[in-house]
């Protein structure tokens, strides 16, 4: 009988932690694992790509921080699924979970944040009720820090992990012409949630200052949040319209980035980016991201990457400068990236790793 495995998370939005729920979902053994997924908001586009990949979706309709209506239907979910092993993807998943699991017989594995670093959550990882079995994280550094709070045997270190197989279905030709792009247009890129802390502000800024040298440069945002007015009426003002380009929450943004020459993160220090970082290193396109822990995990400065201070608007500009106009390092960085990728953070390596975890609890 297969193990049945129930995912829950906040939303179904692009470039968040959904999106690495659904790439292990759908390289996990169907004919082992039986998944489901239950999400608290219902928002999100990636809810169609659970329903192609033959994942059935529950939407328990959250309409506030507490909702009781959505602790009582997500109550009801996990008593007819008796799920072997939940496994919640954030905070807010986490604790409505744990807020109505307590004292189960259900498995559950949660991931770590930065979060549980700081004082008391509701439902937190030293309350008694509904503690996680296993905590995962994604690195020994961030294992240690957990082990502050929790013991280490509850502690699995799990890199995050994408695939190599990148190629674009998108000629050059037609994506100049989907986007309407100059001939020359340099392009970078970012894909993130749009919200106060994703950096964008910032990277906007470093733009106008790349396009002063490159004046062709596009600059390409895919993503949406509730910051997304705020930030295209600064990319008005503070640059050239022309250059900043809003692409919202595209489907097709995989195949935009293999054409991109740079790509951007702008995560503010002590905040975790999602998986986009490592596509661009497995598509072979340098990656310039701000010198947090994180990104310091998967990026060594001037090798495969670089590492620039969160405001660092000139030293991104430098960097981004020296892509545009000297191949032989651009090709460097890319070759060492995808090195990088393939030996320490590929999607095969990571679905094995929680297949393991998950017959462990199941058993």
């Amino acid at each position: 009988m297969p193990h049945r495995i129930l995912h829950v998370v906040r939303s179904l939005d692009r470039y968040t932690r959904a999106s690495e729920m659904l790439a292990l979902a759908r390289a996990l053994p169907a004919d082992e694992f039986e998944q489901a997924i239950v999400v608290l908001d219902g928002r999100g586009p990636l809810k169609s790509v659970a329903a192609h990949a033959g994942i059935e979706v529950v939407c328990v309709d959250q309409r506030w921080s507490l909702d009781p209506t959505a602790l009582a239907r997500l109550s009801a979910e996990l008593r007819k699924r008796t799920p072997s092993v939940i496994h919640t993807w954030d905070d807010a998943s986490r604790q409505y979970v744990t807020a109505v699991a307590g004292g189960s017989a259900w498995r559950m594995v949660s991931e770590w944040s930065p979060k549980e670093r700081r004082g008391f959550q509701l439902f937190g990882p030293t309350s008694r009720r509904g503690r996680p079995d296993r905590w995962v994280v994604a690195s020994d550094p961030d294992r240690l820090t957990a082990s502050l709070r929790v013991q280490l045997y509850k502690i699995a270190v799990i890199p995050p992990g994408v695939s190599l197989d990148v190629e674009s279905r998108l000629r050059r030709e037609e994506l100049w012409s989907k986007l309407n792009l100059p001939e020359g247009a340099r392009l970078v890129g970012t894909a993130c949630p749009l919200t106060a802390n994703s950096g964008v502000k910032e990277l906007i800024w470093a733009a106008d200052m790349v396009r002063v040298l490159h004046p062709k440069l596009r600059y390409l945002i895919a993503g949406d949040g509730p910051q997304r007015a705020n930030l295209e009426r600064f990319g008005r003002t503070a640059a050239e319209p022309e250059n900043i380009v809003f692409l919202g929450n595209i489907a097709d943004w995989a195949d935009i980035v293999p054409h991109l020459e740079v790509y951007w993160q702008g995560t503010e220090p002590g905040k975790l980016s999602t998986t986009e970082p490592l596509q661009a290193m497995a598509a072979g396109v340098p990656v310039v991201a701000s010198n947090t822990p994180q990104h310091a995990e998967w990026i060594a400065d001037g090798q495969n990457g670089h590492l620039v201070p969160f405001d660092g608007r000139s030293e991104r500009t430098r960097v981004t400068d020296q892509f545009f106009t000297d191949p032989a390092h651009r090709e460097t960085i890319s070759l060492a990236a995808r090195r990088t990728i393939a030996e320490r953070f590929s999607l095969a390596t990571r679905v094995e790793a929680f297949a393991k975890l998950y017959r462990e609890l199941a058993s």
